[in-house]
């Protein structure tokens, strides 16, 4: 989804979604520099998937739905960790208490 800063320079978000079972859902909007902040983050923490590279030659549909099948991936990845990260839940805008 591409949007614009408040200097009017066009960025792209990416829509996570998830279904924490028990009907709960989660969505929320996060920019790729989230996520690499996220990624550098965990892999302090935890051994971490391959992350999606940041340099894009051009934004086509096709290098961006790349991009995003690899983000999804990669969080996949993390979801099943034992236990979740915290700076997972909190990029999530989750709390423990609301995985079980």
């Amino acid at each position: 989804m591409q949007n614009s800063d408040s200097s009017h320079r066009p960025y792209y978000a990416y829509r996570v979604e998830a279904s924490l079972g028990g009907g709960k859902f989660v969505r929320v909007e996060r920019r790729y520099s989230q996520f690499l902040a996220l990624h550098n983050e965990l892999r302090k923490l935890v051994r971490t998937p391959e992350f999606p590279p940041k340099k894009l030659r051009n934004t086509s549909h096709k290098l961006l739905e790349e991009r995003r099948a690899g983000l999804e991936g990669y969080l996949q990845h993390l979801v099943r960790l034992n236990p979740v990260p915290t700076s997972l839940l909190d990029f999530l805008q989750l709390k423990v208490e609301e995985l079980t």
